[in-house]
């Protein structure tokens, strides 16, 4: 039988933050990647394949981040998950190294090898 139920979470730790992630499904991963492409067009061959996976990164997290906690403002003020906080998020390259790790690539190798 077929149950529809809710997918897994999965919850990455990086500098202390913890960042609350719902699995994504097939259509955020055609969107991301769509995203991703669009995001590169017109980009030297040398430079699409880590801007691609930098727009596929910000593109699953803009859609599979449900929640965060230990992220803030300058002041120290928690802040929510928005767009802007997201990207200022990946900008640092342990958070991205993590996100890319744990989200993005094991997406992408499962691709690689069903369609080897």
């Amino acid at each position: 039988m077929l149950t529809l139920s809710r997918p897994q979470k999965l919850t990455i730790t990086v500098r202390g933050a913890l960042l609350h992630f719902r699995a994504p499904s097939p259509a955020d991963i055609l969107i991301s990647r769509s995203a991703a492409d669009g995001f590169v067009k017109g980009v030297p061959d040398g430079e699409k394949t880590s801007i691609w996976r930098a727009a596929v990164a910000e593109a699953l997290m803009g859609r599979c981040l449900e929640s965060w906690e230990g992220i803030g403002d300058a002041e120290g003020n928690p802040i929510p998950p928005t767009r802007d906080a997201i990207c200022a998020l990946l900008s640092f390259a342990d958070v991205f190294d993590a996100v890319e790790k744990q989200i993005v690539l094991p997406i992408f190798t499962r691709y690689a090898e069903k369609n080897g």
